[in-house]
C-alpha cells in the first residue's frame, strides 16, 4: 500500500482543517507530500500528528522550510483559515499602525495584551529528540537578537525556567509572565520536549517581556492593566522595532513564519481580559455570537484550551495573515466593546447571579 494510502485512512474521519485540506488534494498531491521531508526531517505524518486527535487546525510547521516544501497542504490551509490570498511579498507591516484611541472600560476590561512570534530561519521549530542539543544555540542566538534592547527602555535580564521553583513558577503565570505548562497538543508538535529545558524567561522593568523556546522561539509581548488596546500595541512595536530590524528570521519580508500556521503573517495577537459575569452566566450564546460577528476568539483565562470561568474570558482577533494592524484592533475593540454592552443591557448582578458566583470572581469585579 502506497504511504500516501496510509495517511488517507488516518485522516478520514479528522474533522481538523489540516486533515480536510488533505482529503481535497489529487493523488499526486498526496504522493509528493508523503515522501518530502522539510529541512530538518520533519514530514507530513508529525506535522499533522494533532489531525490523529481531531483538534481544529491538526498541522504544525517543523521548521521555516516547511511553508514551501508542503505548500500544496500549507498555501490551501493558510487561505482557509485566514480567509485571504496567501501573498507574502506583499503583506502590510506588523510595525505600522495609527494612533486611533481603542479604550475599553477598565470596570469590564481588566488588562490588555499584545505580542509578536519569532522563529530563527535556521533551526527546527519543533524540537524532535535528536534535536536537543539545539536547544543552547537557540537560546544564545535569541539572547544574542535581544542584545538590541540594551541601551532602550526595554533592557532586561533572564531567567532560565529550569531553574525556577514551581511556586515561583506558578506566581509568574498568575501575573502572566509565564507561559502555562505544556498540553500533550504541544509535546505532540515536539514543541515540550524536555519540557522545561531550552526555555527562558526574558524580564525587563516596563510592561514588556519575552518568552523564549515556547511553542516559538521568541514571543515577545507587552501587557498592562485596564483596556488601553492602542497604548499596549504602541509600546509592544516600539519595542520590536529593534527586532524586526535584524536579520536571521524565519520570514519572507513582512510575512513572519510561525510553528502553528495559524500565527503565519503578522505573528501578532493582541487579547483583552473581560470580565463579564452576568452574561457568561445567563446569556453565553449571544457572546460567542458577538465573537463571531467580529472574527474573536474567545480563550479561558488560562490561555489556549482553557475553560471560560467566574465569568472571565480572554477574546483576540482570530486571523494574523492580511490583515493591518489598524484592522486587528478595530475588529478586537469594536467585538469587546459589544459584549461589554451586552453585560451592561443585562444589568450587574441580578440577585440569583450574586448569590451564585464563586468568591474568585470578586478579585476581577473589584
Amino acid at each position: 500500500m502506497e504511504k500516501s494510502q496510509l495517511y488517507d485512512r488516518l485522516y478520514a474521519a479528522s474533522p481538523s482543517l489540516a486533515a480536510q485540506i488533505w482529503r481535497g488534494l489529487s493523488a499526486v498531491e498526496k504522493a509528493y507530500l508523503a515522501h518530502t521531508t522539510s529541512q530538518w526531517g520533519g514530514n507530513i505524518k508529525e506535522m499533522m500528528r494533532n489531525s490523529e486527535e481531531h483538534t481544529s487546525i491538526g498541522c504544525s510547521l517543523p521548521d521555516a522550510s516547511a511553508l514551501e516544501r508542503f505548500k500544496p497542504l500549507l498555501y490551501p490551509l493558510l487561505e482557509r483559515f485566514h480567509g485571504c490570498a496567501f501573498d507574502p511579498k506583499n503583506h502590510p507591516n506588523r510595525l505600522e499602525m495609527s494612533d486611533r484611541v481603542r479604550t475599553l472600560d477598565a470596570r469590564y476590561c481588566r488588562s490588555v495584551r499584545a505580542r509578536l512570534a519569532y522563529n530563527l530561519e535556521d533551526y527546527p521549530f519543533g524540537m524532535k529528540e535528536e534535536h536537543f542539543g539545539l536547544r543552547e544555540a537557540i537560546l544564545a542566538e535569541v539572547q544574542e537578537k535581544l542584545h538590541a534592547l540594551q541601551g532602550t527602555p526595554y533592557a532586561g535580564s533572564y531567567q532560565r525556567v529550569d531553574a525556577c521553583s514551581d511556586e515561583a513558577l506558578q506566581e509568574m503565570r498568575f501575573m502572566g509572565d509565564m507561559f502555562q505548562q505544556p498540553n500533550h497538543y504541544a509535546y505532540n508538535t515536539g514543541s515540550a520536549d524536555g519540557w522545561p529545558a531550552g526555555q527562558m524567561l526574558y524580564q525587563t522593568t516596563t510592561s514588556v517581556g519575552a518568552w523564549i523556546g515556547e511553542e516559538d522561539h521568541l514571543r515577545l509581548y507587552a501587557k498592562e492593566e485596564g483596556g488601553d488596546i492602542t497604548h499596549v500595541t504602541r509600546t509592544l512595536l516600539d519595542a520590536a522595532a529593534h527586532l524586526d530590524a535584524q536579520d536571521g528570521w524565519a520570514r519572507d519580508g513582512n510575512f513572519f513564519i510561525t510553528s502553528c500556521p495559524t500565527n503565519c503573517g503578522t505573528g501578532m495577537r493582541v487579547s483583552a481580559m473581560l470580565a463579564l459575569p452576568v452574561s457568561v452566566a445567563k446569556d453565553y450564546e449571544s457572546l460567542k455570537e458577538i465573537a463571531r460577528s467580529h472574527h474573536l476568539q474567545i480563550r479561558g483565562m488560562h490561555g489556549e484550551h482553557s475553560d471560560v470561568e467566574d465569568g472571565c474570558l480572554e477574546v483576540s482577533f482570530q486571523y494574523r495573515m492580511g490583515y493591518k494592524v489598524d484592522r486587528i484592533l478595530d475588529a478586537l475593540y469594536e467585538g469587546a466593546s459589544q459584549m461589554i454592552a451586552h453585560e451592561q443591557a443585562l444589568g450587574w448582578f441580578s440577585s440569583k447571579i450574586k448569590n451564585e458566583r464563586r468568591p474568585s470572581m470578586d478579585v476581577w469585579l473589584q
